[in-house]
């Protein structure tokens, strides 16, 4: 287990790396080292907890994703590849792309297919997707 005070002094070091935002716990995780098991329970019940021993706001969680924006990002996603996208095309572009959802959000508008059915229906709604709704029912 680590020292409290040194993983306050991770934080520290971390939000300055980052240009004074501190570090969420996957990123103390991968950056220090710092695992929950270093500071749950045994100096903390919550992240957040520790981020304002260490003189920071906790991190606020991200607000949901309109779905209509979800739908267009992967619209525009498919024009990007010519072809729907796989998972892991979803993946890459939201690492190469702060804008893109990450692929937790296409998943839960219900999986790939019924992902598609609400491009298509959206498609169907607005015009010039004719491009779109034939890569969807492309094989």
């Amino acid at each position: 287990m680590k020292d409290k005070n040194h993983i306050l002094g991770e934080i520290k070091r971390l939000a300055e790396r980052n240009g004074g935002t501190p570090p969420g716990r996957a990123r103390i995780e991968r950056d220090a080292g710092i695992s929950m098991s270093d500071w749950y329970p045994h100096f903390w019940v919550r992240w957040g907890d520790a981020l304002v021993e260490a003189g920071f706001a906790p991190n606020q969680l991200q607000p949901p994703i309109c779905e209509t924006l979800v739908i267009q990002k992967f619209i525009e996603l498919t024009r990007e590849l010519q072809k729907v996208p796989v998972e892991g095309e979803i993946r890459r572009k939201a690492r190469s792309d702060k804008s893109f959802p990450s692929h937790s959000v296409f998943q839960k508008l219900g999986g790939k297919e019924k992902l598609v059915q609400a491009v298509i229906r959206y498609c169907h709604e607005h015009s010039g997707c004719d491009d779109v709704i034939a890569l969807c029912a492309s094989p």
